[in-house]
């Protein structure tokens, strides 16, 4: 899984077990990595002033707190009742330069959802 950083290839470092699936042609290179085991996560450095985290949103979804710098940015609710693919939410009004943005799966999710799988499909930076 890679990101893009001001036109270099950024990897990603998944912390604990994920799943790497090619099989989607909605998605980003039509692959997404998902995980669903508690306190499970990824951490993407980059530099910049803001990111993009983009994911799918669908019923089997759980819940993720978003961490810049070690900060806390906020949980995110990613259930939904249809599949919304490539959803996104923006981390800005970071000051230029160097940043690590980490996103832990919670497990927990949306009591409308059958799962707490949290995924990643893209990350932009600006």
């Amino acid at each position: 899984m890679l990101g893009q950083a001001f036109g270099l290839l950024c990897t990603i470092r998944f912390l604990a077990h994920r799943w790497h699936d090619p099989q989607f042609p909605s998605a980003a290179n039509h692959s997404i990595s998902y995980s669903d085991a508690p306190d499970a996560s990824f951490q993407f450095a980059f530099r910049g002033s803001a990111v993009t985290w983009v994911y799918t949103k669908a019923p089997n979804r759980g819940m993720a707190e978003v961490l810049v710098d070690g900060r806390s940015m906020g949980q995110v609710d990613l259930y939904s009742s249809e599949s919304i693919w490539q959803s996104r939410t923006e981390f800005g009004g970071l000051s230029a330069g160097e940043h690590v943005l980490e996103v832990k799966v919670l497990g927990r999710k949306n009591p409308q959802s059958s799962g707490s799988f949290v995924d990643v499909d893209e990350l932009i930076v600006q």
